[in-house]
Parts: C-alpha cells; structure tokens; sequence
C-alpha cells in the first residue's frame, strides 16, 4: 500500500513537472488553451461584430446631427471673413491716407485734421463748425 501511494505520489511529481515544463516552453495558459480553442474563435467573431456596428453607429448615425453644427460653424467662417476684409479695407484706406498727407506735408501751410459736426441751418452764411478734438 506505501509503495502504490509512493508510485503515485512520484507519477503527480512528474506529472506536475511536465505540465511545467510544457507551460514555459508554449507560454502562459496554452495547456488550457487548447479545448477553449473553438469558443475563443467564436468570441472573437463576436466581438468583430460588435465593433463593426459601433463603427458603423459613430461614423454614419451620428453624422446627421453635425449638419446643424457644420452650417453654424460656416456661418461663423463667413463672419469673419467679413470682418478680416473690414479690416483689410481700413488698412489700406489708412496707408491711401498717410500718403495724400505726406503729400500736402510738403506744403508750406499747416494742416490740420477735423470732423464738421454742425453746418448753419440759413442760406445767408456758410458756416461749419469743426471738432479739431
């Protein structure tokens, strides 16, 4: 009887050995590995499934609800554009005006800039009030 539980105990030593060795060479759980084999190639055919509908939901469904967004979004674009040729306008009227003042700065009278605020409301005097401010 010791010796049937001595055989035993050395046939699990080795048994326990083997399955080691095995598992180091193949790697981590392919000892396990093997009958699961059929179910992992049905959970990955599921989990392809799965993923191509939540691409095909992220990329098609949601786009219809951008279309609000995408015409807000051109309209902005389109203000500003509006206000950078404002800008640009004012900037080449202000160097159109550097230039006719740098031409009559080379007459000996002085000039002077100002804004008419108020004109005489009777046809006998012409007079023009100015802001030189």
């Amino acid at each position: 009887m010791v010796k049937k539980k001595l055989f035993f105990f050395a046939l699990f030593i080795l048994l326990i050995f083997g399955l080691l060795t095995f598992q180091s060479i193949k790697g981590k759980g392919r000892f396990i590995e093997s009958p699961l084999y059929p179910l992992r190639i049905l959970e990955q055919g599921a989990s392809s499934l799965i993923k191509s509908v939540k691409n095909l939901f992220n990329t098609y469904i949601l786009v219809v609800g951008k279309e609000e967004e995408n015409r807000r979004l051109l309209e902005k674009i389109n203000r500003f554009e509006k206000e950078i040729n404002g800008y640009m306008e004012a900037e080449y009227e202000n160097r159109r005006l550097r230039e006719i003042l740098k031409l009559s700065s080379e007459r000996p009278d002085y000039v002077a800039t100002a804004e008419v605020f108020a004109r005489d409301p009777t046809n006998w005097f012409q007079i023009l009030w100015i802001n030189k401010g």
